[in-house]
């Protein structure tokens, strides 16, 4: 008898581990995405407000980095090809969001050291996708046509969704919450050895 009771109740135990499993198998794939998420966000170390790693190109088992550049990134090289810093934040801390103007300073002399080219790129924090504007410009640096230093021989670039009267150093971003990626290629041992941080981004009230 107490095995036919148990046989009677084995159906009901099997209808609980698949759908525990099932609920599980829910549960895992957003718990997942928020885990990666998370680690895109505060990869590497913060520097001046910017976020950099050292560690992409050349994972070994730092699995959750390498799910985070394969998501958000779509590959990166090793740090002495090519170092990204990312900035999610303003010199205030506080969330980089479309509905504020901002803008970047490079002080006279102090354009990041590298031995090949550098980019600012603007993103949208919804999507990590490029941001469509009327202009069609997607990065900006010393290389874009008609980027124009300060008298001082410094160089600021204007970070807003409205298009200000110059264009020249303007760099469009998203309507709402954005990403900036200040990208360097054979980025120079200041660089590497931090010795360089890129300026903190600045509101403009």
């Amino acid at each position: 008898m107490q095995q036919a009771g148990e046989q009677r109740r084995a159906p009901g135990r099997t209808r609980s581990c698949v759908l525990g499993g099932l609920l599980g198998l829910i549960l895992s794939v957003p718990m997942a995405y928020g885990l990666i998420k998370w680690e895109s966000v505060h990869r590497g170390v913060e520097v001046n407000h910017w976020r950099v790693s050292f560690g992409t190109g050349d994972y070994g088992h730092r699995y959750l980095l390498r799910a985070a550049i394969a998501l958000y990134s779509l590959g990166n090289a090793i740090p002495e090809e090519a170092l990204f810093f990312h900035a999610f934040e303003d010199n205030q801390g506080r969330r980089l969001n479309g509905k504020y103007r901002y803008r970047i300073t490079f002080a006279k002399g102090q354009l990041p050291p590298v031995d090949a080219f550098w980019s600012l790129t603007a993103y949208s924090a919804s999507d990590s996708f490029l941001v469509p504007n009327p202009m069609g410009r997607y990065s900006i640096s010393t290389r874009t046509p008609g980027v124009q230093s300060n008298a001082d021989g410094s160089l600021t670039f204007d970070l807003q969704v409205q298009t200000p009267a110059n264009t020249a150093n303007w760099l469009p971003v998203a309507a709402d919450d954005f990403t900036i990626t200040l990208r360097t290629y054979i980025p120079r041992p200041e660089l590497m050895q931090l010795r360089w941080v890129p300026p903190a981004i600045e509101r403009v009230e």
